[in-house]
């Protein structure tokens, strides 16, 4: 089911790792910057081509400069991160885009029946693919990143 084309995987796996971030904060903040996100037509009406490289447009060739979204709290591992510049993401794409990939979207509605006991109901009553279960399981790895990232945030209060 999830994560059929091996050439989108990196853009998927950032998409399962980002979206329970971007949820929290387009919910902590609907105005802030993240509020056009999810709305890549009217980012794309609003914005110029370079204003949408520099925030790292999957529509767009990708930049290495491009300063894309990123959440604060949650520590960028070094498959994220370029070590040679800390700075730099080996994958500076937009966060909406990468969470908006219907791979990521139907790892999250799996995700969700997969917390209420559902998962099978989703397969149509077929086992879940290895890939559909990578991807839940990333997506809970992230959700449990964020609670204790919230966890320390509350504790530095």
């Amino acid at each position: 089911m999830v994560a059929r084309s091996a050439g989108g995987l990196p853009k998927i796996l950032a998409g399962l790792q980002l979206l329970p971030w971007l949820q929290r904060e387009r919910k902590e903040r609907p105005d802030g910057p993240t509020k056009q996100l999810f709305d890549c037509d009217k980012c794309m009406l609003d914005h110029d081509e370079q204003q949408r490289r520099a925030i790292g447009c999957g529509y767009l060739p990708l930049s290495d400069d491009a300063l894309p979204w990123r959440p604060t709290g949650r520590t960028m591992t070094s498959a994220e991160v370029d070590m040679s510049k800390p700075s730099r993401l080996k994958l500076p794409i937009c966060a909406g885009y990468v969470c908006s990939l219907p791979e990521v979207i139907e790892a999250s509605i799996a995700h969700a029946l997969f917390k209420s006991g559902g998962l099978l109901q989703f397969t149509g009553g077929e086992p879940p693919s290895d890939a559909l279960i990578a991807s839940v399981m990333t997506l809970e790895s992230e959700v449990d990143r964020l609670i204790t990232a919230v966890a320390k945030e509350g504790v530095k209060k």
